[in-house]
């Protein structure tokens, strides 16, 4: 069994490409396959067997083994691959991360999906593109939301949607978050970036986070410095001064408060040298 992927799974987040047929693989990112006008039989790990009608998509979790086969004069199966890991990471602390993590949960009687949600998703990745854009996050999510609905057996109504101005917000922040956690965080000039009022700003982080933007922005900042004291061999003070806090005091008051106790001692419980 091999990985196949054309894609460096750390750096990309949405791509449409084609399925690999009559090969046993697994892929580090979550897939969806489209049957478009032909037929598609797979098999699932060693011994489960799905058939998938045209017109019908199928759901492939990441580092599930899986074999495609259709008819030889069918063209190429469809594949539209999204990188699960680093959606998580874009949307952390806003309710579309619970319908990532369902998809990493998927059971092998319940990966086909045809009707009204196969034909939702089917539109909507014809809009997808081969590059990092927020328009793309947006279709990724509904994408994710109908599955999840369709899964969950909820079918009452339209599927309710964010509004696309609202989830870019919510990415867009994230990615700021993590690339500068020590830059200007006052919520005016923020807002002011997105050409809102501090207000309407506000509401729609409290909204899609439940809480409050500068509460959101602490957590934020405790969970990047989580994973700085499992994963990286810098002391105290630079991951407060990355952070952004005034003092290593300050850092760890902040930290002991979240989590009830010091990010030596955090870092210690993780198995690593306290520097």
């Amino acid at each position: 069994m091999r990985s196949h992927s054309n894609i460096d799974n750390d750096f990309f987040l949405v791509a449409l490409d084609t399925e690999p047929q009559c090969v046993p693989h697994y892929h580090e990112f979550a897939e969806i396959l489209f049957t478009d006008d032909s037929p598609l039989s797979l098999l699932i790990d060693i011994d489960h067997a799905i058939t998938a009608e045209p017109g019908s998509i199928v759901y492939i979790p990441p580092q599930t083994r899986h074999l495609v086969s259709r008819p030889l004069d069918s063209s190429p199966c469809r594949s539209l691959q999204i990188n699960l890991q680093r959606l998580y990471l874009m949307v952390a602390q806003t309710p579309y991360v619970s319908p990532i993590e369902k998809l990493y949960e998927f059971e092998k009687n319940n990966m086909v999906f045809s009707g009204e949600a196969a034909k939702k998703i089917i539109e909507m990745s014809r809009n997808i593109k081969n590059e990092f854009e927020l328009s793309n996050l947006s279709e990724v999510i509904q994408i994710i939301c109908l599955l999840d609905n369709e899964r969950s057996g909820v079918y009452e109504g339209e599927l309710r949607r964010k509004s696309k101005k609202e989830i870019d917000l919510c990415a867009s922040l994230n990615v700021m978050l993590s690339n500068s956690p020590a830059r200007n965080w006052n919520i005016d000039h923020i807002a002011k970036k997105f050409f809102m009022s501090r207000s309407t700003f506000n509401r729609i982080i409290k909204k899609n986070t439940g809480m409050p933007f500068h509460s959101w922005i602490l957590q934020r900042k405790m969970d990047l410095a989580c994973e700085s004291l499992r994963t990286q061999e810098k002391s105290i003070q630079e991951i407060s001064d990355i952070l952004g806090f005034s003092s290593a005091s300050h850092f760890s008051k902040a930290f002991r408060d979240r989590f009830g106790t010091t990010p030596s001692e955090y870092r210690l419980a993780q198995g690593q040298p306290v520097l």
